[in-house]
C-alpha cells in the first residue's frame, strides 16, 4: 500500500504522514494504531526495531 492509499482511504494528510516517516513528527500512540490498521499490520510489527 503506497501513502497515497493511506491518505485517500485512512483519512490522514499527505504531509503528516511524511512527516512521521520521516521521524520529523512524534505521532500519538493512537496515530500510530491507526497506521497500522491502515497497512495491515499490528502495532507491534509497525513498531519493531524502533
Amino acid at each position: 500500500m503506497s501513502q497515497l492509499d493511506v491518505v485517500r482511504h485512512h483519512e490522514f494528510s499527505l504531509s503528516h504522514l511524511q512527516k512521521i516517516e520521516r521521524g520529523v513528527l512524534d505521532p500519538k500512540l493512537s496515530t500510530l494504531a491507526r497506521l497500522a490498521q491502515a497497512y495491515g499490520v499490528s502495532l507491534s510489527d509497525l513498531l519493531d526495531g524502533v
